[in-house]
């Protein structure tokens, strides 16, 4: 599905992919070794699925603040995985950006 956003939309390439397809959620966090090489500042991530979560781990795994896009969203459904990454990936992060105030709400909660 990233490929439709980056062929569609004036986005740059990302730096770095974590591939999660079919891999358990201990070989999604090796790589953080990416986070190691690199040393960003900042690692953003976006969303509520399973490379929104690695990314987050990863990064606070090597002591780099995240920041999560749409962050404060929430179904109340927690047979989802896509809602204990949403909460999970919002409780590791530092920046927390919402778009709408039913989302605030939530963080406040």
């Amino acid at each position: 599905m990233k490929d439709v956003f980056f062929a569609e939309l004036p986005l740059p390439k990302p730096h770095v992919q974590l591939e999660t397809h079919g891999r358990s959620r201990m070989r999604w966090t090796s790589s953080k070794r990416l986070f190691a090489d690199l040393r960003p500042e900042l690692v953003v991530v976006a969303g509520d699925v399973n490379s929104t979560l690695a990314g987050a781990v990863a990064a606070v795994r090597c002591g780099v603040s995240v920041c999560h896009i749409e962050s404060g969203l929430r179904s109340g459904d927690w047979s989802m995985p896509e809602e204990r990454n949403r909460v999970i990936t919002d409780h590791l992060s530092t920046l927390l950006l919402t778009h709408s105030d039913d989302a605030n709400k939530n963080l406040n909660r």
